[in-house]
């Protein structure tokens, strides 16, 4: 138990040195746990890494990684974001909040193909803000809701996050696919709900102008959405009922959104070479985290750390709530300096053995609920990536970005009570899946 805070301190210092000193967050973590080897292991550090640089990639989880991260760079590569556009505004603009809604449901949409926030944030940025703006939609609601909905790609499937919470806990990638169902819709139907409260309220916020569409238009923008809905629908389906594994099921949503960029002939060498060039730098910059968060882990798992805050932890209260209260308060502190892959992976290695072992929560529910804090991270400042992505596509400022963002960070924070609540909302469809 006396190493705890020994351990804890020089690792963290060398931590925040590094990350104080710009080094990348992979090299940073690899150096403290390096640190932690040598100092209080009695291993050869040498011999770690090299096992730490195996171990990472040596898992079956991550094989569909480069291939989800490959789909989202087909699709931003396409007009697809310019397709959900044009296909969802017959439907939505009868609500109060009119176009505001195609912020919310397109990227809910493609959320659910790209896997990243950012991705979803700048694709559907690209297009909504720019018209939504020319429109005279008030900028600050058009602004916090992209910015804000755009967090919806890490949770809604299939994601990149849950790949990676999988590979380092050991659990299943379809149940955590399936857990993100229902409580991405949750989040998108309360984001909708506070616009269209929103717009009651405040009815400025919105242009008065009229525009009506008849039913046949609207039945034919089904049609601008069908490619994307087809593939979101398979991959959901095909890994809910074992048709597929989340692998093939990965490679054959690669085939789709290949065969939707020829459709639409958007697929040049030039865009072809951007893809895999996206593909690799993305996954390579994942994967050099994953080794560098190894090296720490190993650290921590040979001094019997996480077994011994567990222990801590259990002394300290046998309140499980507190310590899903204490946690939140960390991950949203973190949040505020760290990506949430940096967060995950930090982290995981104390917290998830506390949490399911040591109180008992179910490792798929967690999975959801640090995943919709590490959102919240995605639009805290001073280091909430959609934030900087609505900066440079807008020129607005940071800080008016990140003001109009707080009503949709309070609807994440109710939903984590909502689905503490009632777990069912992420538990049900994993339990009901073929297995």
């Amino acid at each position: 138990m006396d190493a705890i805070p020994v351990v804890l301190a020089i690792s963290l210092a060398v931590l925040f040195l590094f990350l104080g000193m710009s080094v990348w967050i992979a090299i940073s973590l690899g150096a403290s746990g390096i640190v932690a080897i040598f100092l209080f292991t009695g291993l050869p550090p040498a011999e770690i890494v090299g096992r730490a640089t195996w171990n990472s990639s040596h898992n079956y989880a991550l094989v569909a990684l480069p291939m989800f991260i490959a789909i989202g760079e087909i699709l931003m590569k396409t007009p697809l974001s310019q397709w959900l556009f044009d296909g969802l505004k017959p439907w939505v603009n009868a609500l109060p909040g009119k176009l505001l809604h195609t912020n919310i449901v397109g990227c809910a949409m493609f959320a659910a193909v790209s896997g990243s926030s950012v991705a979803t944030t700048a694709t559907i940025g690209k297009v909504t803000s720019g018209e939504l703006l020319r429109r005279k939609y008030d900028p600050g609601i058009t602004l916090g809701s992209l910015c804000g909905a755009g967090t919806l790609g890490l949770l809604i499937p299939p994601s990149i996050i849950p790949i990676i919470y999988a590979a380092i806990v050991g659990g299943s990638v379809g149940q955590l696919f399936m857990a993100g169902v229902f409580p991405g819709i949750m989040i998108t139907v309360m984001f909708m709900g506070y616009i269209m409260v929103k717009s009651k309220i405040t009815p400025n916020i919105v242009p008065q102008e009229k525009e009506s569409y008849t039913w046949g238009e609207r039945f034919k923008a089904l049609l601008l959405m069908a490619p994307v809905v087809s593939l979101i629908g398979f991959i959901l389906v095909s890994v809910y009922t074992g048709l597929a594994t989340f692998i093939e099921a990965a490679a054959i949503g690669v085939a789709g959104a290949l065969i939707i960029a020829g459709f639409n002939r958007s697929l040049s060498f030039p865009v072809l070479k951007a893809i895999i060039l996206g593909t690799v730098k993305t996954n390579g910059l994942i994967m050099f985290i994953l080794i560098g968060s190894y090296a720490l882990s190993f650290a921590m798992a040979n001094m019997k750390l996480p077994q011994q805050v567990t222990e801590l932890a259990t002394d300290f209260t046998n309140n499980k709530w507190l310590i899903l209260f204490l946690l939140a308060i960390m991950y949203l502190i973190m949040g505020m300096f760290l990506d949430g892959t940096s967060m995950m992976v930090l982290t995981l290695p104390v917290a998830f053995p506390v949490v399911t072992t040591g109180f008992g929560f179910d490792p798929v529910w967690f999975g959801v609920y640090l995943i919709i804090l590490i959102e919240l991270s995605n639009i805290t400042p001073p280091v909430g990536f959609n934030l900087y992505v609505i900066q440079v596509m807008t020129g607005r400022p940071i800080g008016f970005v990140a003001r109009n963002s707080i009503p949709f960070m309070i609807i994440l924070l109710f939903s984590i009570v909502v689905i503490t609540i009632f777990p069912q909302i992420v538990l049900f469809l994993p339990e009901t899946m073929f297995r």
